[in-house]
Order: structure tokens, then sequence, then C-alpha cells
């Protein structure tokens, strides 16, 4: 089994109301520790943010990540009742997880170095090795639009 001598939290949380910021990210100290609040959506205002990540590195152990974790989304959905912004932080655990990308294939194929991890999709807590291994992929959003002939709704004479 291999050990790691630092661990780091992403909370990535939903929320019904953007934050009113056009900065990118913003930095808040939380029970003694750094977290760094930005768009799932890298460079992306916070202002045009529906998820939001909450990330902090500097745990020892993975317990003790994973226990700031969460106290951390218990925290922000007290702050998100409070401030009626509405959030959607995840379930406990780690069983929502969601890979669009297959490492294997993308090892075998020289593009990924063998080392490199991908990190799952998690709406919630994630707790990962803080060694610089971890690659996170976010696919980009689609929007389709359908629309109907005019024709049948009128009539021409």
């Amino acid at each position: 089994m291999e050990t790691h001598n630092s661990f780091r939290l992403w909370l990535k949380l939903r929320v019904g109301k953007a934050l009113a910021t056009e900065e990118a990210s913003l930095s808040v100290t939380l029970a003694g520790r750094e977290v760094t609040i930005s768009s799932e959506r890298q460079s992306q205002p916070l202002s045009e943010a529906s998820w939001l990540v909450f990330d902090c590195h500097g745990f020892a152990t993975e317990e003790d990540a994973r226990d700031y974790g969460e106290e951390l989304r218990r925290a922000v959905h007290l702050a998100g009742l409070c401030a009626r912004v509405g959030v959607d932080a995840g379930d406990r655990g780690e069983n929502r997880t969601v890979s669009y990308v297959n490492p294997e294939v993308l090892q075998g194929s020289g593009v990924l170095d063998l080392d490199t991890r991908i990190a799952p999709d998690i709406h919630g807590v994630l707790v990962l090795p803080d060694d610089g291994k971890t690659l996170f992929v976010r696919l980009g959003q689609a929007k389709g639009t359908v629309r109907s002939n005019a024709d049948g709704f009128c009539s021409r004479s």
C-alpha cells in the first residue's frame, strides 16, 4: 500500500444563486486553514458559477482531511441556509463517483504517465494525496435547443 505525506480535500457543491463577485476565486480562513473557493470551471467568475469547489491542502492524514471536509460541508450548508443561497453539498461518502475518462486507456497509449491518477468527479467531499500527481478532468457543458417548424401553427391563405 502506498503512503503519502500530505492530503488535500475538495468539496464540490452546487449553489442556487451565484456569488456576487467577478473574482475567479476567493481565499478564506476556516478553522485555522486556508480554503480556496473557485468555480468548477477554471477562470470562470464566481458570479457565473453554479458549481463551486472548496479546495484545502496540507492534511497529515486522509482521516484528518475527510473529517475537516465533512465539517466544512456542514458549515457551508448552514451558511447557505443563513444567506438564503441554496446549497447542495452532497451526502456523506464518495459513493457518487463519476468518471468520464478511462485512465488505463490514456496510460496505455502514452498520453498519461503511469503514476498520474485522474480524480473522480465527486459531488461532495473528495480526499486525495497532495503529491501533484492528480489530474482533474472537467468536461464542458452542452446545451441543445430544439425548434419546431412554424408552418404547423400558421395557416397561409
